[in-house]
């Protein structure tokens, strides 16, 4: 196959690609977590303070909604089966 070194290279820097999306997600489920222990110690100290703020939730539930989709989307595209044969 004549473009067989450019579609390696293509295949390798998606899965570069893929595995930056992997920890991003990592660090941003971390992140939430950690937003939610100080949210909780927060109302230790007053329990009528709201510290969240609903625009911060709301992006993260975006982000996580179209990584989500983005998945699926590629898992069942005719892409996956690709092969340099």
């Amino acid at each position: 196959m004549k473009n067989e070194h450019v579609l390696s290279g293509l295949m390798a820097k998606r899965a570069e690609l893929a595995g930056q999306i992997e920890t991003m997600e990592r660090q941003i489920r971390a992140l939430v977590v950690s937003l939610d222990h100080v949210d909780a110690a927060i109302r230790l100290f007053d329990p009528d303070v709201r510290p969240s703020s609903p625009n911060c939730r709301l992006v993260i539930s975006r982000f996580a909604a179209r990584c989500s989709g983005l998945c699926l989307m590629v898992s069942a595209s005719p892409a996956n089966s690709l092969s340099l044969n």
